[in-house]
């Protein structure tokens, strides 16, 4: 489930929001035998692909919980929340998935709201480069949309990825933790390599309500 891992100069840390420019990574939402759109509800399933659920301490659930609310609150969308961290034992890997569950909500709305064009700022210490990637949602339909963040300081490059994802009944998104004594680093944390991701662990957290 975990993009490549290696002994690469390239450091991982939890990324936040993300997309590039066609009308986003959206398509028409399936629909049920009725005529109706599909309606979606997640849930936290104790694995994903052998991957099993972590604990995570109370600071760490609370910086989570943090995250979706202001995630939610730049989209305009309220509900119940759930999350869930998965773990990858063998590279000190964590899969976080933090969502909401409601309805109404308008997944045009993901690009409207959250896309910006790549800018960067150096403060002199470091230099940050932010960009927006839209993705394929996937077959539940919806939109889709990455944000990807490299963090330059000296000779070391830091990259983020967060995905997220929203149907008319969920807001969902996905980034990576990794430990930080695990020997092996996780590089190559874009939007080409979590965007997959999102989508095995969107097919794993959402069903049918």
């Amino acid at each position: 489930m975990p993009p490549k891992t290696g002994s690469a100069a390239t450091a991982v840390s939890p990324g936040s929001p993300g997309a590039s420019g066609n009308l986003p990574g959206a398509s028409a939402s399936p629909v049920s035998p009725a005529g109706a759109p599909a309606q979606w509800v997640l849930s936290t399933p104790s694995e994903i692909e052998g991957y099993p659920r972590y604990q995570p301490t109370p600071s760490q659930q609370q910086a989570i919980t943090q995250q979706i609310t202001s995630d939610a609150g730049q989209l305009g969308i309220t509900g119940a929340q759930v999350s869930a961290v998965y773990q990858d034992r063998t590279n000190l890997l964590y899969s976080v998935f933090a969502g909401i569950n409601g309805s109404g909500f308008d997944p045009s709305s993901l690009h409207a709201k959250l896309w910006q064009p790549p800018h960067t700022q150096d403060n002199g210490t470091a230099r940050v480069t932010v960009s927006w990637d839209d993705i394929d949602p996937g077959p539940h339909g919806g939109a889709a949309i990455c944000k990807e963040t490299l963090t330059q300081t000296g000779m070391l490059a830091v990259e983020a990825t967060s995905c997220y994802w929203l149907s008319p009944t969920t807001f969902g998104e996905v980034f990576l933790i990794q430990d930080p004594h695990a020997q092996k680093i996780v590089y190559n944390q874009t939007a080409a390599n979590i965007g997959p991701l999102t989508l095995k662990i969107r097919a794993a957290v959402e069903q049918h309500s």
